[in-house]
């Protein structure tokens, strides 16, 4: 992930989080139209859009659109000018472009927005200048005398930035999820179930952890998971000894997480019972990915590890082979 610190098992269904977690820096289009129509009331997705990719960009990859320089320059001041409630989001994006001497550079050259950056309160002004030494060269004297807020300073600053890249990957996960959970074949060979399993593991994983603990709020991590990720219904979760069993949201699976370790896993745990036994003529419902929904069934043959199920649909009548250990079946008495 952009700017964050490799997590500890990253496992193939997380390439669609992985992508989901990428910048885009599509938003030009849209951008050179509200200036032109100085619509900047306008311009919220567009801020954010831009305020995303940013803070997850690296100094390198700033320097590779720096032929974008001056349109972004213009797009931030104008839009910061008129839409005060976006003014911390702005601080951190002139913060973060700062780590970039081609940005700099060009913003060097940008003199007609050095002016309308001494129309900007003198507090905002204030902000700005204690991010780069060539912001405080173009505000007013006067604004330098105005107090910095606490949260200004670069170093919470850098601390807030932290914070947004993990909130806004969640954020991100969590919509990733939910979209996936309305296609009929959501990914290539991967249920969302799958997914949502590996997010939640790598949100709870050690490097994550020391991410959140740096950003300056590791006991609120994991409240700011479960807020986020509404497809791991934790309310629903229990803890038995050293496993935490947790609803996957909206398919209804269930996974098993070891508690303190990144390890999870769908097959109930030795310490819980076991894998499930299924015998013939056991009443059971089994998870049709195709229609998204458990129908109730009966086990009419097993052949070993294979299971023949006779099961009732919301499209009627219907047989399926289940290869054990499976989570897409469970005895009717485990529900």
């Amino acid at each position: 992930l952009k700017g964050l610190p490799p997590p500890d098992n990253v496992v193939p269904s997380l390439l669609f989080f992985v992508k989901a977690m990428a910048g885009d820096w599509c938003m030009w289009d849209n951008m050179e139209r509200i200036i032109k129509q100085e619509n900047y009331k306008g311009g919220n997705s567009v801020f954010q859009n831009l305020k995303k990719s940013i803070l997850k960009a690296q100094p390198s990859e700033l320097d590779d659109i720096c032929s974008r320089a001056p349109l972004v320059w213009k797009f931030l001041v104008n839009f910061v000018a008129v839409k005060d409630m976006w003014r911390q989001h702005t601080i951190l994006i002139f913060h973060q472009l700062g780590r970039s001497s081609a940005w700099m550079e060009a913003w060097e050259k940008e003199t007609e927005l050095h002016e309308k950056i001494r129309l900007l309160p003198s507090d905002l002004q204030a902000a700005l200048a204690a991010q780069h030494d060539l912001y405080k060269s173009v505000v007013l004297p006067g604004a330098l005398g105005s107090i910095v807020r606490i949260e200004d300073s670069p170093q919470n600053v850098e601390r807030a930035i932290q914070q947004e890249i993990i909130t806004d990957s969640i954020k991100d996960a969590s919509a990733l999820l939910r979209s996936l959970s309305l296609t009929e074949s959501p990914t290539s060979g991967e249920n969302v179930g799958d997914i949502a399993m590996d997010v939640y593991s790598i949100m709870h994983s050690a490097s994550w952890a020391k991410l959140a603990e740096k950003a300056g709020f590791s006991e609120e991590c994991e409240g700011t998971v479960d807020q986020f990720i509404d497809c791991v219904d934790t309310s629903a979760s229990g803890v038995s000894g050293t496993w935490r069993t947790i609803k996957v949201v909206p398919s209804g699976h269930v996974l098993y997480s070891k508690v303190g370790s990144d390890e999870a896993t769908w097959e109930r745990p030795t310490e819980l019972g076991g894998p499930h036994q299924f015998a013939l003529g056991d009443n059971v419902e089994v998870f049709s990915h195709r229609l998204q929904e458990w129908a109730p069934g009966e086990v009419c043959e097993k052949r070993g590890e294979v299971l023949s199920v006779v099961a009732h649909t919301s499209r009627g009548r219907a047989r399926k082979e289940i290869h054990l250990p499976n989570q897409d079946i469970r005895r009717m008495d485990e529900v």
